[in-house]
């Protein structure tokens, strides 16, 4: 079996796909730029090897978006497929016929090779989001049969989106009322604190701190007046 490691590269909605030459075998048809895995290289450099040799570019691999078996009648080829970014460089058809950017519904418009078909069909399944989501979701997705496409957000950004969820997870407490919802706002409370450079276990002092100071809420205490002076 030929070991394959290819590239899902994104810019907005449109992904990069490659018309491969025409001398050789599968000539013409559309593919995933990548190529075979060498002894005693990782998935990984191997990606970044290809890219830099077929593209001219270099590339940062991030995680995987799904893998294929397919049987071509001169070959078995299992094929990894990263979600990956373009770290440096300019894109440069150094080996194949022709590059483009296209869209999941400009799919059928193409002739690919067929071990890439059912990559294909998940990519025409996307579902678009625009939210913060905890660290294992991308796992999670994987496990289930699914897979993702994610970004590494800069600092501004994410507290930004830190503070927005916030205020969703607030909403679906005051929704359900579940304590479960109570749970998922203190994990954001504790990522927001931490980005702001306080731990959990700071924040947890300061709020014994003030408790010592000023109480808790346990004696379900309504102040309904305050009074100064003589």
């Amino acid at each position: 079996m030929t070991e394959v490691v290819a590239g899902l590269i994104w810019d907005g909605d449109r992904f990069l796909i490659c018309q491969r030459p025409a001398n050789k075998k599968r000539g013409l048809l559309w593919e995933f730029a990548g190529g075979k895995m060498e002894p005693g290289e990782t998935m990984e450099e191997t990606l970044i090897r290809e890219f830099q040799e077929e593209l001219g570019v270099t590339l940062r691999p991030l995680d995987i978006f799904m893998d294929v078996t397919h049987e071509y009648p001169d070959m078995t080829v299992h094929m990894t497929l990263y979600n990956a970014v373009i770290a440096e460089g300019e894109l440069q058809r150094l080996e194949h016929n022709d590059l483009r950017w296209i869209t999941v519904d400009e799919i059928d418009g193409y002739d690919f090779c067929p071990a890439d078909v059912d990559i294909l069909e998940r990519l025409k399944g996307r579902k678009n989001y625009h939210k913060l989501v905890r660290d294992r979701i991308p796992e999670v997705i994987r496990s289930s049969g699914g897979s993702s496409l994610t970004e590494v957000l800069d600092d501004e950004t994410y507290l930004k989106l830190l503070d927005q969820k916030l205020d969703e997870e607030l909403a679906e407490y005051h929704e359900d009322g579940n304590v479960e919802e109570l749970a998922d706002l203190l994990e954001v409370i504790y990522a927001a604190a931490a980005a702001r450079g306080c731990s959990a276990e700071e924040l947890d002092a300061i709020r014994t701190k003030k408790a010592a100071g000023r109480g808790t809420f346990e004696k379900k205490l309504l102040l309904k007046a305050s009074f100064y002076g003589r």
